[in-house]
């Protein structure tokens, strides 16, 4: 081999050592990757749906602030102004519903008060118990009248103007010799005043 083939020989080797060196000594890459968005966190995939049920919210704090500005009378429970409305109603149709127990309480016995009845019933309870009053059996003993206790009021119906009662209940309980039985008045406002339109023993 030629001198200069030697030297040509030499250059390729040196050439290939280092080549291979520096491929040693170059760091490792790892293959490049699309970027790829952070996945969202549960908190924010609830943004949405928290948002929509706190306008849901408002929305229904709103309607019903407007609903009892409308009418007052729809919250829950009665107010001041609708339990002296009560009251009031309770002292002016119990002593009609005491009357007509007075004299019904009687009329059981038989001994039936017809001017009392018609003071304190509306008309057609009246002629109803008028037309056939009972009377009492030969050789039975006479039994005292029903004593009333305590009556409540119910309320039942009232006028368009919501200040008036027109239909009301008064229930309680009425005792007859040793026996205690509950017994409901039904009272209706008819020309100025209350009278008895059903009674429930």
């Amino acid at each position: 081999m030629s001198r200069r083939a030697r030297i040509g020989w030499a250059l390729a080797l040196i050439a290939a050592l280092v080549a291979s060196g520096a491929w040693l000594v170059l760091p490792d890459e790892e293959p490049a990757h699309a970027p790829t968005a952070e996945p969202r966190s549960v908190e924010s995939r609830d943004l949405p749906a928290r948002a929509f049920e706190a306008a849901a919210e408002s929305a229904s704090r709103q309607e019903r602030r407007r609903a009892l500005a409308e009418h007052p009378e729809d919250e829950p429970g009665p107010g001041p102004a609708t339990l002296r409305l009560y009251e009031r109603t309770r002292r002016e149709a119990e002593p009609v519903a005491r009357a007509f127990h007075a004299a019904f309480s009687r009329y059981e016995l038989g001994e039936g008060d017809a001017a009392a009845l018609r003071a304190t019933a509306m008309p057609e309870l009246a002629r109803e118990l008028l037309a056939s009053p009972p009377r009492p059996l030969p050789g039975v003993e006479r039994r005292a009248p029903a004593r009333l206790g305590r009556l409540e009021l119910v309320p039942l119906a009232g006028d368009r103007s919501r200040r008036m009662l027109t239909t009301v209940e008064l229930v309680g309980t009425v005792r007859r010799g040793d026996r205690r039985d509950p017994i409901a008045f039904e009272l209706r406002w008819q020309e100025g005043r209350w009278l008895v339109e059903g009674l429930g023993l």
